[in-house]
């Protein structure tokens, strides 16, 4: 009897580890040295996966004798994440959290302007080439780009009163975009009013 429990749990154990390996895709590619691919310096390469309940995205390793791997992966509510050195020897790997919906998946060189060969290994679903523009998230993610700043508060206006004359003013503003108006103001005296004239 225990012989018997202990070829059910084997079996089992097989099973989940055959299904294990067969979740595991590995696709060989280039980053292309074209104008088309040619984000902020950088040859970019992309893919897009779809991550589903019973078959979700797990992992993405990047691996390349070419350039130093550079790994940035856009989850499917549009927040991304980068890894470096994390798969080893110039390599990159990031674990995802299982979600459902599409992942872009974008493979670039650490380097300006370097093309060349990789191999891509995800723990999910095949991933199938993209060929789409990258998003702002992932377009912040490259190497050297400078995470989007918020905007400057408006400088204050300048207003300058010159006085030419008693009865004129002149004002010249300096708005934000540095637009010099001069406005004039005249004071015109009032019309004397009718009446009897005084004794």
């Amino acid at each position: 009897m225990r012989i018997a429990r202990s070829l059910v749990v084997l079996s089992s154990l097989l099973i989940g580890s055959e299904h294990a390996l067969a979740q595991e895709v590995t696709v060989a590619g280039s980053v292309p040295a074209l104008a088309s691919s040619l984000v902020r310096n950088h040859y970019v390469q992309t893919y897009a996966i779809d991550s589903r309940p019973d078959h979700p995205l797990r992992s993405v390793q990047l691996s390349s004798t070419d350039f130093d791997a550079f790994l940035i992966v856009v989850s499917p509510e549009g927040s991304a994440q980068s890894d470096d050195e994390s798969g080893g020897d110039g390599n990159a790997r990031l674990q995802i959290a299982p979600r459902t919906g599409e992942w872009l998946i974008v493979v670039t060189a650490y380097e300006l302007r370097r093309p060349g060969r990789f191999t891509l290994t995800v723990d999910g679903p095949s991933p199938v080439p993209a060929n789409r523009p990258l998003p702002r998230a992932a377009i912040e993610h490259l190497p050297g780009a400078e995470p989007t700043r918020a905007a400057a508060p408006a400088q204050a206006r300048v207003d300058t009163v010159r006085l030419t004359k008693v009865d004129t003013v002149t004002v010249m503003r300096v708005d934000t975009v540095l637009v010099t108006r001069v406005d004039t103001v005249v004071r015109r005296p009032r019309p004397a009013k009718s009446g009897p004239a005084p004794r």
